[in-house]
This record gives C-alpha cells, structure tokens and sequence, in this order.
C-alpha cells in the first residue's frame, strides 16, 4: 500500500514538472509576441508618420514643379533659341528635357523648334504627370536631380532658360521619388495593422492557455500536498522490529518498574527444609574462620539480603 501511494506521488511530480516546463515555454513564447507586437506598432507609428510627411513633401515637390514651369517665360524661351554653340552640358539637358516631354526627336535642333512654339512648350511641359514617369525616363533623369545645383550655376551663365529647365526636371524626379515613397507606405500600413492584429490575437490565445495551465498547476500541487498530508506513517520492518525488541525488554525489567507486578516463581527452593542439606542446621552463629570469603557483615548468615 505504501510502494503504491509513493509511486503515485512520484508520478504526480513528474507531471507538475513537465507542466512547469510548458509553462516556461508558453511565457517565453508570450514574450516573443510581445517584442514581436512592440516592433509592429513602432514600425506602424513611423509608417504613419512617413505618410504624413510624404504626402507633404509630395504636394510640396508638384507645387515647386508649377513654379518652375511658370518661371520659364517668352524671354527665356527665345534666349535658349539664340543659343549657337551650346556645350555639351547644355546639349544633355536638352536631350532629358525632350526625353520627359516624350518627343522622338531629341536633337539640339529639335529642341530649338519646341522652344520657338512658346505656347505649345508650356501646355506640354504642364501637361506631364510626373507621377507616371517610366523607370527608364527616371534612370535618365536621376543625374540632372542629382546635380541640380551643380547644373544651374555652369549653365545659368551660358542661359537663365537652362536653369529654369534644370529646376523642372529635377521637380519632376523629386516628385516621383516621394511619390513612390508615398505609396509604398500607405501599402505598408494594412500589412502591418494585420500583423498586428494577428499578433494581438495570438497573445490573447496565448495568455488563455497560460492561464489554463497554471490553473492546472495549482490543482495539480494541491492534489500533491493533499497526498502528502493524508499518507498514514507506516514504520519499516527494521522499526517494527526495534519496537517488539523494546517491548520484550520492558518485560523482563518489570520487576523495577513502578506498579507493575512481581512475578511469582513457585518452585524455588526452600531454604528452611530439612531435606534441602540433608540435617538441621546448628542453632545459632556459623563460624567460618577469619579466612572467610564472607564479609564480617554476614557473620555466619547464609545470604544477605
């Protein structure tokens, strides 16, 4: 009955441990959601806030476009007209300008003749949506936004109309670049509410089976404390042995033990029996000589008592 009741425990042990185990898992697991739901919210927060920024930058870029386009005027225009010799700088701005404006000729002459039709030039120009630039149109482009500020002090010199283009171009890129920014972003941010949504809901499901768990837990060690306290002491063979021993001794010792009865022995000799020597002992003192093993005390005295 003991072997069983032990073995029991043993068992209910075993399993409070692999459930403590779990546990350790299912809260390591809990804070990974956690770190997992943290950076979503962060990555969100800033998404948002690239949103807001972009669609400003944006409005601000196409605004700034408008105004270039407006600042090249009749002057300026018949000023690049003039232009005999231009350099090779002036030549490549001239071949991007056209590339934007999607003409098929893109020669220094045919850019002259865009520049005579002052009218029809600004209803194109006004007419480009920078936001559907081709990769291929923005590949070109690139380094006229890249070296704007390089370009419009060299080629302000040569002609004002050339900076004004530079301006337009490089508003055009730089539209684009936000745009697409932009709307990457606003792409962006109902992947990252799903996630974390998602998120959301498998912490919910996780903090449920951890509450589970534990509730399980504490039944379980309840059921181990219960089994502990109702476990009647059962002492071993060796003790149980020790006790029967303990017991035979306080037998033969009763005799000094106070109150209990002194045993009765009804075949010992009688000393005051004729037959016990064989004659009746002299009346009076025994001597015994001075070399006597008895001590004085006795003085002839069969025992002392």
């Amino acid at each position: 009955m003991e072997f069983k009741q032990d073995n029991a425990l043993s068992l209910l042990r075993r399993e409070l441990h692999q459930l403590e185990g779990e546990i350790y898992q299912k809260k390591k697991q809990m804070q990974s959601l956690r770190h997992r739901l943290e950076r979503a919210t962060a990555h969100l927060h800033l998404t948002q806030q690239q949103v807001d920024l972009f669609r400003h930058e944006t409005q601000t870029a196409q605004e700034r476009m408008k105004a270039a386009c407006d600042s090249l005027t009749r002057e300026l225009c018949e000023e690049l007209v003039r232009v005999g010799e231009p350099g090779e700088e002036l030549k490549d701005l001239a071949d991007q300008f056209l590339l934007l404006l999607e003409r098929k000729e893109r020669s220094w002459p045919a850019f002259q003749a865009n520049f005579k039709l002052f009218h029809p030039l600004k209803a194109r120009m006004e007419s480009v949506s920078a936001a559907n630039l081709t990769e291929d149109q923005l590949t070109a482009l690139l380094p006229v936004w890249k070296n704007q500020h390089q370009l419009q002090s060299s080629l302000h010199r040569t002609a004002k109309g050339a900076a004004c283009i530079v301006h337009w171009i490089s508003y055009c890129v730089e539209f684009k670049l936000k745009m697409e920014t932009l709307s990457s972003a606003q792409k962006a941010i109902p992947d990252l509410e799903y996630k974390i949504k998602k998120c959301v809901a498998a912490i919910a499901e996780n903090m449920k089976e951890i509450s589970a768990l534990e509730a399980q837990q504490t039944r379980l060690q309840a059921k181990i404390e219960g089994e502990v306290v109702e476990t009647p002491f059962s002492p071993s063979d060796q003790s149980q042995n020790s006790l029967r021993s303990t017991n035979i001794h306080a037998k033969s010792r009763s005799d000094v033990i106070e109150g209990s009865p002194r045993p009765q022995y009804s075949d010992f000799p009688n000393f005051s029996s004729k037959k016990l020597y064989g004659e009746t002992p002299a009346q009076g003192e025994v001597d015994f000589g001075e070399s006597s093993e008895y001590c004085a005390g006795c003085k002839g005295k069969l025992f002392c008592f």
